[in-house]
Order: C-alpha cells, then structure tokens, then sequence
C-alpha cells in the first residue's frame, strides 16, 4: 500500500521516478492475484481495491474518444493506468451524484474500438476498461467501492441523464410501428428494441439485460467444453439480448422510415435488419448464434446493392403461390416464416417447457456461474485444463443446481 501511494504521489514525473519503476514492477508481476483476493477476501477488500489499477478511456487517447474515433489503442504501462481513487477525483458531476464507476470488460481488442463507449465518450465520461479475464467477475464480487456501485455499460438500463432519457421516449412516439415491426423480426434473438441518442456515427449496440451475460462473460464461460453440456449455463447461453437503435444515424434512420410504411415493410427489409442486428452483436463483444444465416445475409445484401440477382427469399405467401404452380418452393434460409408461429418457443430452451420464469430460481443459477468462474478464471492461463484449482475452491462432488424454487 505504501508502494502504491508512493507511486501515486510521484506518477506525474513519468515511468523514470524510482516509486513508479518499483510499483510497475510490482504490480506487473501480481496484479492477477491481487484481483483475485479482491473478489474473494471480503475482510482486506477496500485495502487491496486501492492498488488495483486499470486502462481507461483517458490513457492515451481522449482526443481520438473526442473527435468520435473510439479507438484507446493497445495495453499502456502500469505508470499510465489509473485507480478506482483517481478515477472517482475527475468524475463528472452528475456521476459524483450517483456515485457510479462505469466500466466495459472484454479482450484488449473488444474493448479497443467497441460502440458501448460512443455516448460516454460524448459526454466526457471516463470508463475502466477492464480487460483482464478476472476483471469482470472481481467487479460483481465488489459491487462497491468507497460507496460508489460499480455498473457495466454492456449491460441494459444506463440513462446517463435526463435529455437522453426525453429524446428516448420521442423515438418511441414517432418509430412505435417501426419499433413493432423490428422486434417481431428479431424475436428470435431479441428480447426488446431501445431507441437511445448517440452520435450520429454509431448506429447501435447489443447488451445484456441486467441478469444476462455480457459477450464477455459469455466468451469466457462457453469457452470451456463442459459448459456446454450443462443445461443451466447452456440455458443463459441462448438467453435473449437487447437491441439498442440510435435514429440519430443516417443507417437507422432509413431503416426505420422503410419500416414505419406497410407498403416498404417487405421481407427484405427484415433480412437487413437481421444483419445489421447481428453485425452490431458483433461489434459489442458477442458471437453470430447463426453464421450460416449472417453470411447469406450479407451475401444478399452485398448482391442487391451491385445489381446481382437474388434467390428468391421461400416466403410462406410465394412458397403457397409456388406450389399452386406445381413449382418447387424455394428454401426459407433466413426463418422469415418463424414470425406467423402463434408461440414462441420457451424462454427456457433446453431446460424444457416444465420450468417457467416465475419458478426460476436466479440464486441457483448464480451459485453454478460463480463455480463455474471460480474454477476457470483463477487459472493463470485462461481455461488451460492442464492447470488445477485451488484447493479449497474445488468441489467435493458433482455440482447439481436445482432450477426450481423449493
């Protein structure tokens, strides 16, 4: 701790001050198990938080943020990184009302240049980029420092203030018909369209809903082959996003007019939409559930916009029309027919139609995602089998989590 408030005090001389070549060291060499105990040991909690440092989206690049380019480049030095404290001492004043720390986990690469960041960036508020594989879970762990709650920006439900939230509600006025007819397109993947303003650059993202995973954490509990025999962690795999629009860019604009007129409402309008959804799932940290679906989208929508002719799309009126001709129906790639299904499939996939959201124990759930992270993310090297657990984290027997409320 000395170390750190050292480091801390002589950081404006550069990387060449003693304290600060020593801290960097230091903090090089133990920063894993530093986050570790952070998000195990509740007792030395705060102590160890004060020595955690992180990449932000003010180290190095707050003028490329500024000029609306996202991009905060590749690891910076230990001396350069930021703590929660120094974080908290130049938020914004409405943060410091709230008293909340924003931050986005995700490879180097994902955090880099992900959309998330376009609105903070907007109004010059400062995220942690946390980029380090335990990062994620340390934070829920934590949940607060020095009373200021810890909130993803990767997950629904962040207003940031009172004009977005107004100019939310006037998207919802004017795109209702838009908005209903985008998500029936999506339903399958989709749980809700949102209309939030941003810059006129970033057409959307895709997050999670406030108990979902964010692509993050669904890269890294997925990436082990166990996981996807579970069917409680196979479950949260195929759970629902959230679609975020922002009409205040040209792209979504026109997609939303097109969709506001029943007349140019058609079905290949929906296949844009679908591609575009995806893309922009890609764009914030989340795999294609459908790549086989993606890329034909795009094929399509590559063909049209250079005047190559396109399969005809298997739509269920064309296909009933075909077949009264005696022709054969073409073959419904992109599940347009899925819409006229007078029911859903079960929220609950793989877990069968037996359990029911209102019998869902999430407390269960937690207990198997907090194992499950618990034996892959204290491994040194991210989900490497060779390595083993900690003693006193392995289980004793198989681990069985009951769904149902008892």
């Amino acid at each position: 701790a000395d170390m750190a408030s050292e480091a801390a005090e002589h950081k404006a001389e550069g990387e060449e001050h003693e304290a600060v070549k020593k801290y960097s060291k230091f903090y090089g060499a133990y920063s894993a198990f530093i986050e570790l105990e952070v998000a195990e040991n509740e007792d030395l909690r705060l102590q160890l938080a004060r020595l955690l440092r992180f990449r932000t989206t003010r180290t190095p690049a707050e003028k490329a943020a500024k000029e609306g380019m996202f991009d905060f480049g590749p690891a910076v030095a230990v001396s350069k990184m930021r703590s929660l404290d120094e974080y908290i001492a130049d938020a914004t004043e409405a943060q410091k009302a709230k008293k909340v720390i924003y931050y986005l986990a995700g490879t180097s690469a994902d955090v880099a240049k992900s959309p998330l960041l376009a609105r903070f960036a907007q109004r010059g508020i400062e995220v942690l980029l946390m980029t380090e594989p335990v990062d994620e879970h340390m934070v829920q762990r934590m949940a607060t420092y020095s009373e200021w709650k810890f909130e993803s920006i990767a997950k629904d439900g962040l207003v940031l203030d009172d004009d977005e939230a107004a100019a939310s509600k006037e998207f919802d006025a004017t795109y209702a018909d838009a908005k209903a007819f985008i998500g029936k397109a999506l339903k399958a993947d989709i749980e809700r369209v949102v209309f939030v303003a941003g810059p006129e650059n970033v057409p959307g993202t895709v997050k999670s809903s406030q108990y979902g995973w964010t692509g993050n954490m669904e890269r890294l509990i997925m990436a082990q082959a166990s996981a996807r025999e579970d069917p409680m962690l196979a479950f949260m795999a195929k759970q629902k996003r959230i679609l975020e629009l922002n009409p205040r860019n040209a792209l979504v604009r026109d997609i939303l007019a097109r969709a506001s007129d029943p007349a140019r409402a058609d079905a290949e309008l929906r296949v844009t939409i679908r591609v575009l959804a995806d893309a922009l799932a890609v764009a914030s940290g989340y795999s294609v559930r459908d790549p086989a679906r993606f890329t034909a989208g795009v094929d399509r929508v590559v063909r049209r916009l250079h005047d190559v002719e396109v399969s005809p799309l298997g739509v269920k009126k064309d296909n009933e029309e075909k077949a009264a001709e005696g022709a054969e129906a073409p073959e419904d790639v992109f599940g347009l027919n899925d819409d006229d299904d007078e029911k859903a499939d079960s929220p609950l996939g793989d877990l069968g139609a037996s359990l029911d959201n209102d019998s869902f124990d999430m407390d269960a759930l937690n207990t198997a995602m907090d194992m499950w992270l618990r034996l892959s993310l204290l491994r040194p090297s991210l989900l490497r089998p060779s390595l083993s657990c900690p003693r006193r984290l392995r289980p004793t027997g198989p681990l069985v989590v009951d769904a149902r409320s008892r």
